[in-house]
């Protein structure tokens, strides 16, 4: 009986070392499903640029509510995504979110056994109601939400995560 418990803790021990190993970027992310809808042949090089970094950095101080201690440039951009989530919830006063998940890594389920994931910037869940959020600050035009593989994905991973969810 004594070698049950060094194989739990061997279970255990892996199960940690892979969770600390899962990549940050999934081969095939949702924020990369745009150009594979335009080139099926697209591959995401992953490099940082300066507008990645400038990105990281705006993400972070979201995630962190520390907008201020941005640059004078970066700053009214975080502000602008933050002014956006406080009139959602203001919208909703005196009810405040159930929850309110920031960074959240979502695991997604596609069809044909494709899996995948992604890391939502904000999610508010009224009850059985979320509201999905993916922070934008590039330069580039961004495809509408409606239409926006990436935020669907999001959606998906969101209603797979939180069963509650209508």
């Amino acid at each position: 009986s004594s070698g049950m418990g060094i194989e739990r803790d061997s279970e255990q021990i892996l199960t940690q070392a892979c969770t600390i190993l899962e990549p940050a970027h999934a081969k095939f992310g949702p924020s990369s499903l745009g150009m594979f809808e335009k080139c099926p042949g697209y591959q995401n090089r992953n490099e940082e640029t300066d507008a990645s970094a400038r990105g990281t950095r705006i993400h972070k101080a979201l995630e962190k509510n520390e907008i201020e201690a941005l640059s004078e440039e970066e700053r009214p951009v975080a502000q602008r995504c933050q002014d956006f989530v406080d009139s959602l919830i203001a919208d909703r006063l005196p009810t405040l979110p159930d929850n309110d998940y920031r960074e959240i890594r979502l695991p997604i389920a596609l069809h044909a056994g494709i899996d995948t994931f992604g890391t939502g910037d904000r999610l508010l869940i009224y009850g059985t109601h979320g509201d999905m959020l993916d922070y934008k600050s590039g330069y580039r035009a961004i495809t509408d939400a409606s239409e926006n593989a990436q935020a669907f994905c999001y959606v998906i991973g969101a209603f797979q995560k939180f069963l509650i969810l209508q």
